[in-house]
């Protein structure tokens, strides 16, 4: 499988995950003056953000944050992942990025493409950002000629965020220096697996991910 490095526990998987964001987003700074990084909504990089945002060796005031996808929900569902990245991530250390929330195609035209680190996750279905195997949008969010966002639903809606989805579309994610996928459980682990094999697995997005050879993909994993 596309370099799979394997952690004990969550706290070390998250370590791992901050430290190699870290590493790049400063390497992107010394470069270029300035660096990019698109993040993950769900729980699991919460801890890797707690981590990131005591990190002064980065220079924040230097760095642009977006999200890979996003719940297109009211403000007071309180179910964003603008709102958790605003609790874990963009405060002490990190307060002075600046963060370009994916609600509107003109704030990613702000960015020089190519993202300098995307950070994604997996879901138990085999989703990345928000392409789903199931419900409306994940052709078009994967189509070569695709635009920078895309809108898709997921189906069935889950429970705790019934809303349809912003997300930024796979040749987007693609237009990226580094792609860090963070994944926990052992039954994720299964579906990376079977993914990445040649075995039929049905209509698993994220097959899209591993099965590219010009994509710059590391994943990160622990039980």
């Amino acid at each position: 499988m596309t370099d799979l490095s394997a952690y004990e526990t969550k706290d070390a998987l998250a370590a791992a995950v901050a430290e190699a964001i870290s590493e790049k987003l400063r390497a992107a700074i010394e470069a270029r003056g300035m660096a990019s990084f698109v993040a993950s909504g769900g729980g699991t990089p919460k801890p890797a953000f707690e981590l990131l945002s005591q990190d002064v060796r980065i220079d924040w005031n230097k760095v642009t944050v977006t999200l890979s996808d996003e719940r297109m929900a009211p403000p007071e569902a309180g179910v964003s992942n603008a709102n958790m990245l605003r609790e874990h991530l963009l405060k002490d250390a990190a307060a002075s990025a600046r963060f370009l929330p994916l609600d509107t195609l003109s704030s990613l035209e702000k960015f020089d493409l190519p993202f300098d680190v995307v950070l994604l996750g997996m879901g138990g279905d085999g989703h990345f950002a928000s392409i789903f195997p199931d419900g409306d949008g994940m052709e078009a969010a994967c189509a070569p000629g695709a635009t920078i966002l895309a809108e898709t639903t997921p189906y069935p809606l889950p429970p705790e965020a019934p809303y349809p989805r912003l997300t930024l579309s796979l040749p987007a994610i693609r237009q990226c220096r580094d792609l860090f996928l963070m994944v926990s459980g052992k039954g994720k682990r299964d579906i990376l697996e079977l993914a990445g094999s040649d075995a039929p697995e049905g209509d698993l997005p994220i097959r899209r991910l591993l099965h590219d050879p010009d994509l710059p993909l590391s994943i990160f994993w622990a039980p």
